[in-house]
């Protein structure tokens, strides 16, 4: 196999620019509009851009596509299929297929395959929680992951995809979930950044005017077990009890009937029926429709991932240019962390046909050049130490990366990393959105909870 032509960083970056500024690969305002399961083929071109590859002479003949299988309705996995993957094709004359599937149906979709084995997909973008139970579908890929890679990697998001000290994932992504604000509106009431629970309720109180909610948070069920998590944790609760890096502790220890979590119950229930800062309709929302409300001034104050910012900085759909900011949820005295970070890694089926091929395609999305271009393209911080570098200091978006790179370094993840989440999270899920109907009371409810996770963890 003849080796590539080598070029610089430099070359591969005014490349990508060149490409974005003719259009082949879609803008940030195109991001956050695919409403269903769409199905897209990078094009093969003649014309390649070329690096240094991790392939060697045991190379299998190349494939005549390759498959990808992510979420959709973000900026960040839109970069992956529309930027990133024409520049592999451009680079190795491999198309890539790629679907997206909305983040509500995502898991069955991902389960469906991987179990029934259909060997439909080469990579998939699994999220952190669901690994554990996946595994045994999943190709290790530790016997090719290089130790000049493994270094250059941020630790925290790298340990994100393996189970077990094995490998199954490379990371596209970590990244936290903080509280945006609208500036103008704190401005206009002479309100400051609360400290305490007390002061978060009183400024959602205020800010919840006519036309204008003073705090969003989603409640659908794919996303409620993550805000209670998260909000429990301020407080000293949580599902389960966890170390002070965040890991769940063994033997497990179920905390989500403790006064904290009931506390946090009743917290999300309050925002809703009782200070009616919150409307009812976030109980069927995800990011998205929030999102929408805050750019359009509806809504005051909200929970944010950074993915995100590019529609918050929409000219032709955001109102808020310019008028956003962020800080951490507030931490009572018993409180652990307020920063809760989530990750997901582009994983192998273990029915994919082309497994080496899969890895270099997760290995080039993954790698510096292209975590380079997401950190400038759509202000996510990479997860490669060298890119990171490379942009930490950049007089335009220096100062947005440095702040998520921090968040992320004290906050706590996301999944319990045990193969019983889905189903403890389907389970919180149910009872945090019985709650916060006002069906049934918090205390009930968490001690009913937590009968059923002791049962699901046979404890």
């Amino acid at each position: 196999m003849s080796e590539p032509k080598k070029v610089g960083r430099r070359t591969f970056l005014n490349y990508a620019i060149a490409v974005v500024a003719t259009g082949v690969i879609v803008g940030a305002a195109t991001y956050l509009a695919v409403p269903k399961e769409v199905t897209t083929t990078t094009k093969t071109v003649t014309t390649t851009v070329t690096g240094t590859p991790t392939m060697t002479s045991t190379m299998p003949p190349k494939p005549e596509k390759l498959t990808l299988l992510v979420s959709a309705g973000a900026a960040e996995p839109d970069f992956y299929c529309r930027d990133a993957s024409p520049l592999f094709t451009m680079k190795y004359g491999i198309p890539i297929e790629y679907t997206q599937v909305p983040w509500d149906g995502l898991r069955d979709k991902i389960v469906t395959n991987l179990v029934g084995e259909t060997g439909a997909f080469d990579v998939m973008g699994i999220y952190e929680g669901w690994l554990p139970q996946l595994v045994e579908y999943l190709e290790p890929i530790d016997q090719w992951l290089t130790d000049e890679d493994r270094k250059d990697y941020v630790e925290a998001a790298l340990s994100r995809s393996s189970y077990e000290g094995v490998q199954y994932g490379l990371p596209k992504y970590l990244e936290c979930r903080t509280i945006i604000y609208n500036k103008e509106m704190f401005e206009k009431y002479k309100l400051s950044i609360p400290k305490t629970w007390s002061e978060f309720i009183d400024v959602a109180k205020t800010l919840t005017t006519d036309g204008v909610y003073g705090f969003l948070f989603p409640a659908g069920k794919a996303y409620i077990p993550g805000v209670f998590e998260q909000f429990a944790w301020t407080k000293g609760g949580g599902t389960l009890e966890r170390d002070e890096h965040g890991f769940v502790k063994k033997p497990f220890k179920i905390t989500i009937d403790s006064k904290e979590s009931i506390e946090t119950m009743y917290l999300l229930r309050d925002f809703i029926l009782t200070w009616k800062t919150t409307p009812k309709d976030v109980m069927v929302w995800g990011h998205a429709p929030l999102c929408d409300e805050f750019i359009s001034e509806r809504a005051a104050m909200a929970t944010l991932w950074p993915y995100q910012q590019p529609l918050l900085n929409d000219p032709e759909k955001s109102k808020v240019i310019g008028k956003w900011g962020i800080f951490d949820l507030p931490l009572d005295p018993k409180g652990k962390c307020s920063v809760m970070s989530s990750s997901i890694g582009f994983c192998i089926p273990k029915a994919s046909k082309n497994k080496r091929w899969a890895f270099e395609f997760a290995r080039f999305i993954t790698g510096p050049e292209v975590q380079e271009l997401i950190a400038r393209k759509i202000n996510l911080a990479p997860v490669r130490y060298s890119s990171y570098e490379k942009v930490k200091d950049d007089p335009v978006i220096g100062d947005i990366i440095k702040g998520w790179f921090k968040a992320n370094e004290r906050s706590w993840p996301e999944g319990c990393f045990i193969p019983e989440w889905p189903q403890i999270a389907d389970e919180v899920a149910i009872g945090c959105q019985t709650i916060m109907a006002g069906e049934k009371d918090a205390e009930v409810v968490c001690n009913e909870l937590a009968a059923k996770i002791a049962t699901i963890l046979k404890i």
